[in-house]
């Protein structure tokens, strides 16, 4: 059965091939029904395969109708109003689930096409990809980018890092409005970069492919500037994972990057030691703390605070987050050693409800910051 039904996907693909067009596949959602769920990954699994083979996009709807746990949700609250995802069948959606899948649906779309707006005025996102060969893999990333740009003119760009188990998608499927309009309001290039999943932003002595600093720094800068109207006045921002990140690469790699900032960052790493992603790239945290202290933001600054003088840095972090202490103990430091900075706490916890509230400050900070350091200044602040 697997054997034929691979076939006649095929077949479908070579159908639209020969027209001369390219193939995308939409998978099927996980449903209420166990036994149908499990046909469904398997159904979903060989036109996956196949359609990828075949130089062509998947994209999964799987998770658009699961829960946080994986299970198919229930109800949801899409837009200001709340209904069954799905109708009583358990299998098809419902009005609201519909709407909301749709519209998630149509983000995934326009990372594969690149569909220009008619309004000179509006935001244009492309999808690119990059072979990297430090990473020995093909990797992707988004660029949010102002279309009404003049012969000759280049603009700043912030990279924006996604969190532990996140992707280079996530900010296009949880913020694409945000984006979009902070590009052409503030006149920045906005990336959205592939870190891994668990890739933590570094590079691994123990993993031969991990090698994502090197990889962000030397490879993806390089593609960036070449393919977009990109100047050399860059920043960097991100969430989570991706906080310590930008922190930790603007700090080693002053050269680059004239901003950083951060937003609910796990910015000390020797709270984090349990994580097996992180034990992986660096081993155990007893026997390798020099590893794990060269790549935490806070134990950077506090061995070589000098480092961090010139860098203008902006850190936001929910009241009810996780990483609340370790973001009130970094601030500390910072106010101890006498380094200019800008934090604040908001109403929120560690999810993507708090990082769009941060994400119109930190986008128009950076716009500031770079603009200043273009003209010479050197100010740091909030």
């Amino acid at each position: 059965w697997k054997g034929e039904y691979r076939r006649r996907v095929q077949q479908i693909i070579d159908l639209v091939h020969d027209a001369g067009a390219k193939m995308i596949m939409v998978g099927m959602p996980v449903t209420l029904h166990k036994k149908i769920t499990q046909k469904l990954e398997v159904v979903n699994q060989i036109t996956k395969e196949t359609t990828v083979a075949a130089g062509g996009a998947y994209l999964s709807t799987w998770e658009l109708a699961a829960d946080a746990n994986g299970a198919a949700r229930t109800t949801i609250t899409y837009q200001g109003k709340s209904g069954p995802m799905f109708l009583p069948d358990g299998v098809h959606y419902a009005r609201v689930g519909a709407a909301f899948v749709a519209e998630l649906l149509s983000r995934q779309l326009e990372r594969e096409l690149r569909l220009p707006s008619s309004d000179a005025r509006r935001t244009r996102i492309d999808h690119f990809t990059l072979e990297s060969f430090v990473r020995n893999k093909m990797t992707s990333y988004l660029a949010f980018v102002p279309q009404d740009i003049t012969a000759g003119e280049k603009l700043p760009v912030l990279y924006l890092l996604h969190g532990s188990g996140g992707s280079w998608k996530d900010f296009s499927v949880h913020a694409k409005d945000l984006l979009e309009e902070a590009a052409s309001k503030h006149r920045l290039i906005l990336v959205t970069p592939d870190g891994d999943e668990d890739g933590w932003y570094i590079d691994s002595p123990l993993l031969e492919n991990a090698q994502i600093a090197t990889y962000l720094t030397q490879e993806l800068v390089h593609d960036v500037e070449n393919r977009l109207p990109a100047s050399t006045a860059r920043g960097i921002a991100g969430i989570s994972m991706g906080g310590n990140g930008a922190i930790v690469l603007a700090l080693t790699n002053s050269d680059l990057f004239k901003t950083a900032s951060s937003m609910s960052g796990t910015v000390d790493l020797t709270q984090a030691t349990s994580r097996s992603a992180l034990m992986e790239r660096l081993g155990r945290f007893e026997q390798n703390r020099a590893r794990w202290h060269g790549v935490s933001a806070y134990q950077i600054v506090e061995m070589k605070p000098s480092g961090a003088r010139a860098l203008p840095m902006l850190l936001s972090i929910g009241k009810d987050d996780k990483w609340l202490s370790a973001n009130r103990a970094f601030d500390d430091l910072l106010t101890t050693l006498g380094i200019a900075h800008g934090y604040e706490e908001i109403d929120g916890d560690h999810s993507w409800t708090a990082w769009r509230a941060m994400l119109p400050k930190h986008i128009a900070w950076h716009a500031e910051q770079l603009a200043n350091k273009k003209n010479g200044s050197r100010k740091n602040s909030q």
